[in-house]
Parts: structure tokens; C-alpha cells; sequence
């Protein structure tokens, strides 16, 4: 079953918008590193959970958007 990836518009903030971008190409080469470097800029941010789906989120339509 294929999931449609409906798209995520770019996030207003530079920076995170920028980290999503490096992330997402990470993520092509090595997953596991992308998701280590993930889960450090929310514990460094100190990020509430919605915004940690906003991110996740455009981080995954990038992603697709590079395969």
C-alpha cells in the first residue's frame, strides 16, 4: 500500500527550517545518525511535543522529496 505524501510547507523558522533540510540528507546516506542528530536538537531546544511533530514531519517530506 502506497501512503500519499501530502506536502508540509516550509517551517518560519530559518534555522530549524535549515536543520530539517541538513537532517533530511543525512537521513538518505545514514538513517541512524539523522535520527541520533534528531533527538539531540529536541533535548538541546527544549522543544514542546507539536513542535516536535512539525519538524519530524517536514523532515520526512523532504526526505521523499530527495529519494
Amino acid at each position: 500500500m502506497t501512503v500519499p505524501v501530502f506536502e508540509v510547507p516550509p517551517l518560519k523558522n530559518p534555522l530549524t527550517e535549515r536543520f530539517c533540510g541538513e537532517i533530511a540528507a543525512i537521513h538518505q546516506r545514514d538513517p541512524a545518525k539523522a535520527s541520533r542528530q534528531y533527538l539531540e536538537f529536541i533535548k538541546k531546544n527544549n522543544l514542546v511535543y507539536w513542535e516536535q511533530l512539525a519538524i519530524r514531519d517536514r523532515i520526512r517530506y523532504l526526505s521523499k522529496q530527495k529519494s
